[in-house]
């Protein structure tokens, strides 16, 4: 390409390209001037006498970004058309299957894009100087949203789905970058017989995503970056005023509609305080045009049934219409309420006790919490669909079943902790696990509807996996199974009387969380397997076999833990997963000195009500999590080496009127005859104190 002579055309007026654009589409002007400066900029150094590599070196790829509905796909079709330089539109598509994602390769991708250009250009060697406006799969992503909003019964409600999956749709925009920067770095590439230069080509990727605001100079470097652009142009987010004028224009959406119902003789009617009571409540959710736009055909179509008839959109229909589809008035404001509250409250002091785990902490509690207000719910069909079950997972002794006991102690919920290991099939020797109900009714004072919306914790569930969940022992896989119809939320009939004198009642499980708890130890490396398997199909982490999950490369998602033998149908209906922080040396350490019931302050506390005041040096926190963590059980070592040093010592032997002190201090882990003993009435050396 170095011999090739790049075509350069004749460029209209900046000024007329911004005038055709902001005709059609009003309030983004300087994005429009923006970006056809840069594109410009791009021809000019093209046109320049510089060598090919450093003409490429200093041309800009353009990130176009912004939320959905604010018209960047419309500004990049116009100035396709009305740009005196060959362009192209382009949309790389994907494919789903099962609950998986797929991407193209680098090379489909490529093959895809040149086929496009193919199709549209006649003179197939301008595109080398041309424009490339690259977008995302409106359509699939709107795909990956039915797909993941099935099991949840959303899926005639976009815009709950919308908001549900905000987090999944970015994860998707991630790795749509990601493949979009390897095609622009990329070498020339070859397609029947022309040559394409993407390092030529100015790339526009447009992005529905909002990165920040471009006034406050936001870090975009890591984007830029992923996405192969040197040049980042936001795209202006709208005011409430902008978007009312919007939508009452002779483009609008609502002149549109009203076209259409006169031509059924049909009337569209519309309060502009009940437009503007719907854009506000819109902004909770999502400020960009596209959410409002799909609200208000969601109300007019629902106002037209089967058969098609006058329009009104007034305050009524708009109230109505966010009572059911928004949920964000008094519900908003009740939950806001209970996690600055309640939340608040109660992570202060979890945090005095539980220390090194805050995010997971805050995750576990926000899910109770809510889990909580949706039960007391009294008008809520069926529940189950807001109930979040929770799997926690964590080293042995890393704190799961410590955190869920003190979380439901402090909010007053009767709760359970059921040992897996103890529980067979129903008809097997051992218990069953509808048990499990009787001994949290037990706990709930035999109040049947307490109960019913309190806290089932079924530890150890890892040590009931199967043979991906179809073992036949009665006391493993088959165990999931039995726990499945507890778990979905069914009405289970148990016994709560003797055996002798049974009383059956009806416990209905859709109310309760259920919070499942285990070590699986060895699913890292079943992770590690996968994420080796899949990054070795390409170079871009995009597999050609089409199983690239909706996930960042080092999750552990459902597909590990069904390879690990849970069953699939179990992990299913388990949406939250919290994984606890690996003990360390230093994290043990902090739990000694900071944790409110840390063993070395219990001890001290008992000692001191003899009288005698127990303090430890710092080498002797070192030691004493040093060998906590060889026994690999957790914060339950810290006791257990605890106890050895002070039998080692005799501590039943001493005498509080002989001593007042006694210091510990690294080299007592070794002997017990370094520990120092402080006669009463003598002056005491300064080491530092767990207690004062």
């Amino acid at each position: 390409l170095d011999n090739t002579e790049l075509v350069i055309n004749e460029l209209r007026p900046i000024n007329e390209i911004v005038n055709i654009v902001d005709s059609k589409i009003k309030y983004q002007r300087e994005a429009v001037s923006k970006l056809a400066e840069q594109i410009y900029r791009n021809q000019q150094i093209m046109a320049s006498t510089l060598s090919l590599n450093s003409k490429k070196i200093q041309k800009n790829n353009i990130l176009f970004f912004g939320k959905s509905g604010n018209g960047k796909k419309t500004i990049t079709n116009i100035l396709g058309k009305c740009l005196n330089i060959p362009t192209a539109d382009i949309t790389i598509p994907l494919s789903i299957k099962d609950d998986t994602v797929s991407f193209p390769s680098i090379n489909e991708a490529k093959m895809i894009i040149a086929k496009k250009i193919c199709e549209n250009i006649e003179n197939i060697n301008e595109i080398n100087n041309g424009v490339i406006f690259i977008h995302e799969d409106a359509l699939e992503k709107e795909r990956i949203l039915k797909m993941l909003s099935s099991e949840y019964n959303v899926n005639d409600n976009p815009l709950q789905r919308e908001y549900m999956y905000k987090d999944v749709i970015e994860q998707f925009s991630d790795n749509y970058l990601s493949l979009v920067g390897n095609i622009i770095d990329s070498r020339p590439f070859k397609y029947r017989g022309n040559v394409f230069d993407f390092g030529t080509i100015t790339f526009v990727v447009v992005v529905d995503k909002d990165y920040g605001d471009n006034t406050d100079m936001f870090d975009i470097i890591e984007v830029l970056n992923k996405s192969g652009c040197d040049y980042a142009i936001p795209i202006s987010e709208l005011s409430d005023k902008q978007k009312m004028s919007l939508l009452l224009d002779k483009n609008g959406l609502l002149v549109q509609y009203r076209g259409y119902l006169s031509l059924y003789g049909k009337k569209l009617m519309v309060s502009k305080n009940a437009l503007k009571y719907l854009i506000d409540k819109c902004n909770d959710i999502n400020s960009g045009m596209d959410f409002l736009n799909k609200a208000i055909e969601y109300i007019i179509k629902s106002s037209t049934s089967e058969k098609i008839e006058d329009v009104i959109i007034n305050m009524e229909k708009v109230n109505n219409f966010c009572d059911i589809y928004l949920n964000i008035d008094d519900e908003k404001q009740e939950k806001e309420e209970i996690i600055n509250q309640s939340m608040k409250n109660v992570y202060e002091k979890l945090k005095e006790k539980v220390v090194g785990q805050d995010q997971q902490l805050k995750k576990i509690l926000y899910n109770i919490i809510e889990n909580r207000r949706m039960a007391n719910k009294e008008d809520l069909e069926d529940a189950k669909q807001y109930i979040k079950n929770i799997l926690i997972r964590g080293e042995s002794g890393g704190g799961k079943t410590f955190i869920v006991n003190n979380i439901a102690k402090m909010l007053n919920i009767p709760y359970y902790i059921a040992d897996a290991t103890q529980y067979t099939e129903a008809g097997y020797v051992g218990a069953d696990v509808t048990d499990m109900l009787v001994e949290l009714y037990h706990n709930a004072n035999d109040n049947l509807e307490s109960a019913e919306k309190g806290i089932l914790v079924i530890d150890e569930i890892d040590k009931k996996a199967g043979d991906n969940g179809r073992s036949s022992d009665v006391s493993r896989g088959a165990v999931l199974n039995s726990l499945l119809k507890i778990v979905e939320g069914s009405k289970i009939t148990i016994n709560v009387g003797s055996k002798y004198e049974p009383e059956e009642i009806v416990f209905d499980t859709s109310r309760l969380t259920i919070i499942c708890s285990g070590a699986f130890e060895g699913i890292e490396e079943i992770r590690d397997a996968r994420i080796k398997k899949q990054k070795g199909a390409t170079t871009v982490g995009f597999s050609n076999k089409k199983e690239v999950p909706l996930t960042i490369d080092n999750e552990i998602i459902d597909k590990d833990y069904v390879n690990f033998g849970m069953m699939r149908q179990f992990m299913a209906r388990i949406p939250v997963i919290v994984n606890l922080e690996k003990n360390t040396k230093e994290s043990l350490k902090n739990i000694m000195i900071n944790s409110s019931v840390s063993a070395l302050k219990i001890e001290a506390t008992r000692l001191l009500e003899r009288g005698i005041v127990l303090e430890y040096t710092d080498d002797f926190y070192d030691r004493l999590a040093e060998e906590a963590m060889k026994l690999d059980i957790g914060v339950r070592g810290i006791d257990k080496v605890l106890q050895k040093v002070l039998t080692d010592i005799n501590i039943q032997d001493i005498d509080e009127d002989e001593i007042e002190k006694i210091i510990l201090n690294g080299n007592v882990i070794d002997s017990s005859k370094n520990v120092i003993l402080k006669p009463t009435n003598k002056e005491n050396t300064k080491v530092k104190k767990i207690i004062r």
